[in-house]
């Protein structure tokens, strides 16, 4: 039987490969590194997990002419190899290594069997980490078709785990099946763990299926399985203490709910850096997937230093499993700043979960650079070559046009590679220190280029130091100017001031950065300028973000004719806020009143993310929460919190609806903690 490991982690046994099975390794001569002890050595490594020190010796395996492709020898090395290498990250070439080995390895007789399950379990939970559901499933089938493969539990469980938002039940009977395996294991061998596992994912189960009340029962036998509630804490605890108040809270129980998650250490660490995520969005509303508004979702995941999402999954949603794929899509996307994720001990961020709902508004609007940036793309987009369809905002993605860059730039286009350069940078949404080399060698690339290209350089740079200096502040540095002050000296530079755009979203930048109760004659001047640049053309977006302000300012002043007037020229509907940026502003978030006296008293910290309309007079319409962390404890109370909102009166001829699906995220912080 195989064992199963912390965090849900399913472990695959890995059976010695008997030596001798082929000549070709047996009759080898001997030699400083004989073939077979090589093969001995690598393979002892590798079932220690010790994959770092099995590599080298398997890659020289590989390359030994005397191990002959096609023979079980080379197809063992490959499939061994191939694992992994997934399990490092590289999932391509692990994938296709597992898939290169496995036809010998099945067909080599009953003394591989159990090394050629391990290699279709691997590629089975690879297609799950895919969110690829019939690859997935297909795999674990195969699997437990295989002789002698019927009671593997990591198969039993992972098709369980994959089915479980099916909706038809057929995944309970897998973890039936999963129980009486367990229980025909000999006590001291795992017993407990195990079933506390397989309970768990009964558990999550039942819970998809609105069975609550026995999801509940199941939850707490397996915690009690696995201790019950102690001091210690390790992932594996974390996951069930998680699981278990996700069941209390769907019965009712919201004190034991609130007691579980206070022993799993979620909103109870010092300037958690959660909220402040530089990309953080959800999956639009999708009734074809039967994703509903009134749904929610908790998806676990966790977090690299680099900021990025490692890994994310869906643990609970009434939906199907489109539904658990596209949340914990959504989640996959998700980065921090480093230097964020670095304030975060590597425990807390190994096991995050969040309360998830879909967004009603498409994910919000564009922010006022995203015009800049795609002119970038626009100019870049016919040397991307074979990447071009892949290409999406995030550091992998980044990275793959850097590579690009370098290329063009080898071919001898310096302009072209300049170009790429600057497409990496405005790819990546996390500011680092790396960037400004880009920006300075597409600089130096760009030299001979028109001008809005020479602009788009001094932008970006302009941007990444004031992102890098917000940074600074929050350690005691920074910059002794304010960040506007810089961005409008910025944009009057000449050799930004060139290019309408460039200079246009420089200033756009500059004016988010007040919240003031009323606009200074300064900041009023720059919209005019703005509105009246001529060079942006009749319908830019920029245009419209500053036409809607002062058309707001003019009705405010008793202007109506004069705010009317500057309405007509936004070419807007009455109920869009803007093509891009994020107004109105808000001017009051209402108050301490709204902390849950329960999460309070318990010491609980933590935010949400809010959604609603804004009606022309600055109020909010029908708030609901999107994200919530920890789950389950600031929902109602961020939601009345959100209806207390008031932002800028926004004018409208006929004062419908300023705003759709306006967001905003509420931190609740207790004072003497900061």
């Amino acid at each position: 039987m195989r064992s199963i490991g912390t965090g849900l982690c399913l472990i695959v046994g890995i059976a010695p490969w008997l030596a001798l099975a082929t000549p070709a390794l047996a009759d080898a001569p001997p030699t400083e590194h004989t073939l077979q002890g090589d093969f001995d050595a690598a393979s002892a490594a590798f079932e220690a997990g010790k994959c770092a020190e099995a590599e080298p010796i398997f890659a020289r395996l590989a390359a030994d002419p005397r191990v002959k492709p096609g023979t079980l020898p080379a197809a063992m090395i490959a499939l061994r190899r191939g694992r992994c290498r997934i399990g490092e990250g590289d999932t391509a070439q692990g994938e296709a290594w597992v898939r290169e080995g496995l036809p010998v390895v099945e067909h080599a007789g009953p003394d591989m069997v159990d090394d050629a399950a391990a290699g279709w379990v691997a590629l089975a939970r690879l297609a799950a980490r895919n969110y690829d559901h019939d690859g997935a499933v297909e795999a674990y089938r195969h699997v437990l078709a295989m002789p002698g493969q019927a009671d593997r539990l990591d198969a039993l469980l992972g098709l369980a785990v994959v089915t479980a938002f099916d909706g038809d039940g057929a995944a309970l009977p897998l973890t039936d099946h999963a129980l009486t395996v367990v229980a025909a294991n000999p006590a001291g061998q795992g017993r407990s763990r195990n079933e506390a596992a397989v309970r768990t994912i009964r558990a999550r189960i039942l819970m998809n299926l609105g069975r609550n009340d026995q999801a509940f029962k199941e939850a707490e036998s397996a915690l009690t399985l696995a201790g019950g509630l102690t001091s210690r804490i390790s992932l594996n605890d974390v996951s069930l203490r998680s699981d278990a108040a996700a069941a209390a809270l769907l019965n009712g129980k919201e004190a034991r709910a609130r007691e579980l998650l206070a022993y799993t250490g979620a909103g109870r660490i010092a300037q958690s850096p959660f909220a402040s995520a530089t990309v953080m969005q959800v999956p639009d509303c999708d009734d074809t997937v039967g994703m509903r508004p009134e749904d929610s979702a908790v998806v676990e995941f966790s977090i690299g230093d680099d900021g990025a999402v490692q890994e994310a999954q869906t643990v609970f949603t009434r939906g199907n499993f489109a539904t658990a794929r596209a949340f914990a899509a959504a989640v996959r996307g998700w980065a921090w700043q480093p230097e964020a994720v670095a304030k975060l001990p590597p425990f807390y961020r190994a096991l995050v979960r969040v309360e998830l709902r879909c967004s009603k508004g498409g994910g919000g609007l564009p922010g006022v650079d995203v015009p800049f940036k795609q002119r970038i793309l626009a100019w870049a987009a016919p040397l991307l070559g074979g990447i071009r369809g892949t290409i999406q905002s995030g550091s992998r993605a980044a990275d793959a046009v850097r590579e690009r860059a370098a290329g063009v730039q080898s071919a001898g286009d310096s302009v072209g590679a300049g170009t790429l350069l600057l497409l990496a940078v405005a790819l990546d949404p996390v500011a680092r220190t790396s960037h400004l080399a880009d920006i300075d060698r597409a600089t130096g690339l760009l030299a001979g280029a028109d001008a809005p290209r020479r602009a788009s350089a001094d932008v970006l740079r302009v941007i990444h130091m004031q992102s890098l200096a917000s940074l600074k502040r929050g350690k005691g540095g920074g910059w002794s100017e304010s960040y506007q002050d810089q961005l409008l000296a910025a944009a009057d530079q000449p050799e930004i001031a060139v290019d309408a755009l460039s200079q246009d979203t420089l200033r756009l930048l500059a004016l988010r950065t007040r919240w003031r109760k009323e606009y200074s004659e300064r900041e009023t001047q720059v919209l005019r300028q703005i509105a009246d640049d001529a060079r942006l053309g009749a319908e830019s977006p920029l245009r419209q973000v500053a036409l809607l302000r002062l058309a707001s300012l003019s009705a405010a002043a008793g202007h109506r004719d004069e705010a009317e007037a500057l309405f007509a020229r936004t070419g807007l509907g009455e109920e869009q806020c803007a093509l891009i940026g994020d107004i109105p502003r808000l001017r009051y978030e209402g108050g301490d009143s709204y902390y849950p006296k329960e999460a309070l008293s318990m010491g609980f910290e933590g935010w949400a993310r809010e959604e609603f309309d804004i009606a022309a007079n600055g109020h909010t319409v029908e708030p609901r929460t999107v994200i919530a962390y920890p789950p389950f404890v600031f929902v109602a109370s961020a939601t009345a919190m959100a209806r207390s909102f008031r932002y800028d009166p926004s004018f409208r001829p006929t004062g419908k609806l300023a705003c759709s699906a306006r967001a905003e995220t509420i931190k609740f912080q207790i004072p003497s903690n900061h």
